[in-house]
């Protein structure tokens, strides 16, 4: 039997109500870039932090198989697959696209595009753009906040 390995850091759960989260970096960043906003977002959830092993120019990044999730909250999204999510596949799952609105990574068409691309397969897409560039701010944060609330 092959042993499969992956780079990932995982912080076991303290508070066993909290659901647990998935981080996903962004392009260009690493496996521990997440973990702080994690445990602010959700004091005593399991967190769970791969490395992307998709490379652009050298720089990770990930976005397959979205029907695996129950949510989502994206900072500063780009669209990196051009295909929109199968008809069904995320109806009930609830998706925050937080972008920045002077933000000079993201094109500013992005956030809408991947928000159609999640809403055909049935995702609850809110968008909330921040007066912000690329870094996250305390808006994106309690934006995420009130996302998690609901």
């Amino acid at each position: 039997m092959a042993v499969l390995t992956y780079h990932h850091v995982f912080e076991p759960a303290t508070d066993p109500t909290a659901p647990a989260l998935l981080l996903l970096h962004g392009t260009g960043g690493n496996e521990h870039d997440l973990l702080r906003l994690g445990r602010t977002l959700t004091p005593g959830a399991a967190l769970l932090s791969p490395r992307g092993d998709v490379s652009e120019g050298g720089a990770l990044r990930l976005q397959l198989r979205p029907e695996i999730l129950g949510g989502g909250i994206l900072f500063r999204p780009m669209v990196v697959i051009e295909q929109p999510a199968a008809s069904g596949s995320l109806t009930g799952k609830r998706v925050l696209l937080a972008n920045g609105s002077t933000d000079p990574l993201v094109p500013s068409g992005h956030p809408a595009r991947l928000a159609a691309l999640l809403r055909a397969g049935g995702a609850d897409v809110k968008l909330e753009s921040v007066s912000a560039s690329h870094q996250l701010t305390p808006q994106d944060v309690e934006a995420a906040h009130s996302f998690l609330r609901v």
